[in-house]
């Protein structure tokens, strides 16, 4: 088995626990691999809530496998079982959004979510008539944690999983555990089993997921939520800067799988890590846009001149920077009345425009996401928890 650079970072189901593959992996990750699993159940709000306890290691504070109604912290109810095991999962949902709110949590600086997702039935990746067909998860108010497409391999395209614009190009079916396992008898389901880490010190969260994009309806695409865990942590994991180093090495490789796991590592590291990504991209030559910069500002406002040329330049542009300019463009898109722009910015946000990277972008590529996810400008900590029901609410 080839060592992978995050084990408690792993694309990997919630009840699986893997030896560490090093000690060295093994320092690095200290307090994050461990999960807690021993909690007793609550009459709650569909899943389990655990305690929090002082310590480095995870705290899990909410936990589910949908064998019981999601609760009102879910925003859709909709249940469906598996067609050969049975199993009870979050969905099906075609071109929606299904938020899950959580509130009360303890003190913490990181916050980590981990689930199985359905991609069922005909998904088309990148396809340039069928598709795009992409899926994303955000915080609101928040980074986006996962913007990617997946496609069925029958399908003659490519999907962006494990990465994401502008990188991409991967075969279909790229990091998914399982495929045809669901038993959707004479169409397609893969599951992908996903973890995404990030900077949170809210007592309230809102995690989002969402399919957009070309996604016709349950006929044809559909998805759906299982096994899914949020844990928060006190503070991020050590890392030392040979780990640092080893690191930025994964970003650039073919293996799109452990260069995401490795962009989880760094996501953990917190501030260090972060020092680490602008340094190594200043020495690349590689700016780091903020949303709010000049120079993204100028692209977006290009998106609309009366030069066919000039929109496409900078539209090809935008799509290089990646998920950092996301939150411009979506502000954008909300005040402008262009037509033009709005297309634009919305084929943005799909992934349009991409062209193949060079070594050297895929890995300022990677490295910017990374640094994106760890320097988003947190709210200020509410005052107040927000509401949230009853313990016993249904």
């Amino acid at each position: 088995m080839t060592a992978h650079p995050n084990p408690g970072c792993r694309l990997r189901p919630v009840s699986a626990v893997r030896p560490l593959a090093a000690a060295a992996v093994v320092l690095l990750v200290a307090g994050w691999a461990h999960t807690v699993r021993s909690q007793p159940p609550a009459a709650d709000d569909g899943g389990e809530r655990a305690p929090a306890h002082p310590g480095p290691k995870p705290v899990v504070v909410y936990r589910t496998d949908f064998s019981r109604p999601p609760g009102r912290v879910w925003s859709k109810q909709t249940r469906s079982k598996t067609p050969r095991q049975k199993d009870d999962f979050l969905g099906e949902f075609t071109r929606q959004e299904v938020s899950l709110s959580l509130s009360d949590l303890p003190a913490h600086r990181f916050a980590r979510v981990r689930f199985d997702l359905y991609v069922i039935r005909s998904w088309d990746g990148d396809h340039p008539e069928w598709g795009p067909d992409p899926w994303q998860l955000s915080v609101a108010d928040g980074p986006v944690l996962l913007n990617t497409t997946f496609g069925y391999k029958r399908v003659e395209s490519t999907q962006r999983f494990p990465d994401e614009p502008p990188a991409g190009g991967h075969p279909m079916e790229t990091g998914a555990a399982r495929v045809n396992d669901l038993g959707y008898v004479g169409v397609a389901d893969a599951v992908y089993e996903l973890s995404c880490i990030f900077p949170h010190t809210d007592r309230a969260l809102r995690l989002n997921f969402a399919a957009t994009g070309n996604i016709v309806g349950p006929e044809d695409e559909s998805w759906g939520l299982d096994n899914v865990v949020v844990e928060v942590f006190a503070g991020p994991a050590p890392v030392t800067q040979d780990r640092l180093e080893a690191l930025w090495g994964y970003l650039g490789g073919a293996d799109g799988i452990k260069a995401r796991e490795a962009q989880q590592t760094l996501i953990a590291a917190g501030a260090p890590a972060a020092a680490f990504l602008r340094r190594k991209l200043a020495q690349a030559g590689g700016p780091v846009w903020d949303s709010h910069d000049a120079r993204v500002q100028g692209l977006i406002a290009q998106l609309g001149h009366t030069d066919w040329q000039r929109r496409e330049q900078a539209s090809c542009e935008l799509a290089r920077l990646g998920s950092q300019v996301f939150p411009a463009l979506r502000a954008a898109a909300q005040r402008t009345d262009s037509q033009e722009v709005q297309w634009r910015i919305e084929r943005l946000l799909k992934g349009g425009w991409t062209q193949a990277l060079a070594p050297e972008s895929l890995i300022a590529s990677r490295a910017k996401r990374a640094l994106a996810i760890l320097t988003w400008a947190a709210p200020a900590p509410t005052s107040a928890p927000a509401s949230r029901p009853a313990a016993d609410a249904p």
